[in-house]
């Protein structure tokens, strides 16, 4: 089950045993607040237990009962021995069994493995798929976070047109976990007054992943007279040289992925552990560019951060040169 169907259910029988799966935690504090009010009030703070990656710990607290009455809530945050860098020992491995063929059903076990690679060979994650109730936490595309993004202003009673909702995701990049900060500006300005475009400009600031966007997209088309600008201008707003060649290798990265690809966005997404949005950018930035000329600006740009790290040629000399060439 997605999580925004199970938030919008509202299950009041809550499984046993649940499993979290998937890239996007956007909705995971909503999640766990929504699983602490099916706890008396008085027993929220004791039976509510989170525990990192200790499966022993998990179990016992999970066998036990509780002290203060009612049932328990156990999360298991990042179990690692799910993944192939880490194991169970044969004790803690059986322990693991025994409870997931007769949980204790008074209580809650929750395996928080979003964001993890799940190793599908073992036996003991073969068990926990079977017996979990599984929920999801894939990443939303860019009309859920448009939905998202209306319905909390909705909410709010604020005026914005579906043009400016769009100006706006496009701003943080549809990066989600940028929307609760920079719609409460934008909340707080409409209560007053109409949100326009310039009113977009002016209070939500450009991120990080938006200015390499665009200045390497400067590169791309040769604009020199706009690229060593808004080079500067990052430099100037306390950005390394080497963060931003860092930066901007990453994004030829990206491109030269995205070029030799013939997989869907979505597909490509999933795969590169990129936000949807990010690979439907890179995908137009670089239609008609052969992908001979991104990797020679790859290996460019990796020379200008090895001279950056080795030599004390100025950062903006290095860059100049790279437009020229």
């Amino acid at each position: 089950m997605q999580i925004i169907d199970f938030l919008t259910n509202r299950q009041s029988n809550i499984p046993s045993i649940i499993l979290l799966k998937g890239e996007e935690r956007y909705y995971l504090n909503s999640f766990f607040i929504f699983l602490k009010s099916s706890l008396e009030v008085e027993q929220r703070n004791d039976n509510f237990i989170s525990i990192d990656n200790d499966i022993h710990f998990a179990l016992n607290e999970l066998q036990e009962f509780s002290l203060f009455g009612g049932r328990k809530i156990i999360i298991l945050n990042d179990p690692l021995f799910l993944t192939a860098k880490e194991s169970l020992d044969k004790d803690k491995e059986k322990q693991l069994l025994l409870y997931l063929k007769n949980p204790n059903l008074d209580n809650i076990f929750v395996i928080n493995a979003i964001e993890l690679t799940i190793d599908k060979r073992k036996k003991i994650n073969k068990l926990i798929e079977s017996q979990a109730f599984l929920i999801e936490f894939n990443q939303l595309d860019e009309k859920q976070i448009f939905r998202l993004t209306k319905n909390k202003f909705k909410k709010e009673n604020i005026d914005i047109n579906d043009d400016n909702i769009t100006h706006f995701l496009a701003k943080i990049g549809y990066d989600l976990s940028l929307l609760d900060l920079n719609i409460k500006k934008l909340i707080a300005f409409g209560k007053t007054e109409q949100i326009s475009l310039s009113a977009i400009n002016s209070l939500i600031t450009k991120n990080s992943q938006e200015t390499i966007f665009t200045l390497s997209e400067y590169i791309n088309k040769s604009e020199i007279k706009k690229a060593i600008p808004l080079y500067k201008e990052l430099i100037d707003q306390g950005q390394s040289p080497i963060a931003i060649i860092g930066l901007l290798l990453s994004q030829y990265r990206l491109y030269i992925q995205v070029a030799l690809s013939s997989q869907s966005e979505q597909e490509l997404a999933s795969f590169l552990s990129k936000h949807p949005y990010r690979i439907k950018l890179a995908r137009k930035q670089t239609y008609g560019i052969d992908s001979r000329i991104l990797f020679s600006k790859y290996l460019q740009l990796s020379k200008i951060d090895y001279q950056l790290k080795t030599t004390s040629i100025d950062s903006i000399v290095l860059f100049q040169m790279f437009l020229i060439d």
